[in-house]
């Protein structure tokens, strides 16, 4: 009898189940423009660069993504890690300056298998070639992992950006103004402009006759038109504007201030090139007509009262700063 205990006891130890390591599990909610890959050929790309199976229907982690058209050129995919909790986790952008949308596929597959678990993406699938494979051509080879990754970055400006600038006008009655301007654009699909430029106290004529004016101007348009890469970007914008002109003069030690609005339609141009990844340098051009000129009264050479209309028709703008991205 005392023979048979220890093998007994060894049949239960190893009858008794081990506690199996907690496995993730992965969701997937997408969201893509029509002509881009959708939720099940994507689910089924990255299982099998991972070897396995991810996605169920009870997950630990959701990536919550989808797909849609740059506001320049190409197509952008933004990935969001969410724990079951609704804490984020992380997210990526994925870009191509391409215009077929199809040619993102692999590297969504690729950075989303990445996202799951580093290693069994990075390494090449188990397989016994027959013969080498030819050498893959530029236009068709996939990307290195690294390569993905560090190109998953949305074209600039990708995302909203506030630009903060140093500038001039001339146009509003004297030769040159200096001032300051601060914009934010969108990154839609139709992206839009809102501007706002203050110029401090500037002065045109001399003697009896000299007139400062100081003058803020907001402005708003839309920008229909870009060009760029995922280190620059070019808009053009059609824009409307206010100028809020106080005009002040002197007669017989007194001063006379007038305060007038200025009316103009005109385009805008703006140039961003990254520094950074959230950092970029910026420079704008922009000419506009004047649909509303009202009149300024000031004194004139002879000491007589002078009426004309505020400004030139048409009014020139530089400016030159720091542009913003989101991250």
């Amino acid at each position: 009898m005392s023979m048979l205990v220890p093998h007994v006891v060894s049949l239960v130890l190893l009858s008794t189940p081990t506690e199996a390591p907690p496995v993730t599990r992965w969701g997937l909610q997408w969201d893509a423009a029509p002509g881009c890959i959708q939720a099940a050929p994507l689910a089924l790309a990255v299982e099998s660069r991972l070897g396995r199976s991810v996605f169920g229907a009870l997950s630990d982690v959701v990536i919550h993504g989808g797909v849609e058209r740059a506001s320049t050129s190409g197509w952008t995919a933004r990935l969001t890690l969410v724990d079951s909790h609704g804490q984020v986790l992380g997210s990526r952008e994925v870009a191509t300056r391409e215009d077929s949308c199809a040619s993102l596929d692999s590297r969504l597959a690729l950075v989303i298998a990445v996202m799951i678990d580093p290693e069994p993406a990075r390494a090449p699938e188990p397989s016994v070639p027959p013969e080498p494979p030819p050498a893959p051509t530029p236009s068709t080879r996939e990307p290195p992992v690294a390569e993905a990754l560090e190109d998953s970055v949305a074209p600039w400006p990708g995302r909203s950006t506030v630009s903060l600038s140093a500038a001039v006008a001339t146009g509003l009655g004297v030769p040159i103004a200096p001032g300051a301007s601060v914009d934010w654009r969108g990154a839609e699909r139709v992206s839009w402009l809102a501007r706002l430029s203050v110029f401090p106290a500037a002065t045109s004529g001399s003697g009896p006759s000299e007139v400062q004016r100081m003058a803020v101007a907001p402005e708003v348009g839309v920008c229909p038109w870009g060009l760029g890469r995922a280190d620059w970007a070019l808009a053009g914008c059609v824009t409307t504007g206010l100028s809020f002109v106080i005009a002040e003069s002197h007669r017989d030690a007194e001063t006379q201030s007038q305060l007038l609005v200025r009316g103009d339609l005109g385009a805008r141009f703006q140039w961003v090139h990254a520094v950074a990844r959230t950092t970029g340098l910026q420079a704008g051009a922009g000419v506009s007509m004047g649909w509303s000129r009202p009149e300024v009264t000031h004194v004139g050479p002879d000491g007589g009262t002078v009426t004309e209309p505020l400004g030139s028709p048409v009014q020139v703008h530089f400016d030159v700063g720091l542009a913003f991205r989101g991250p």
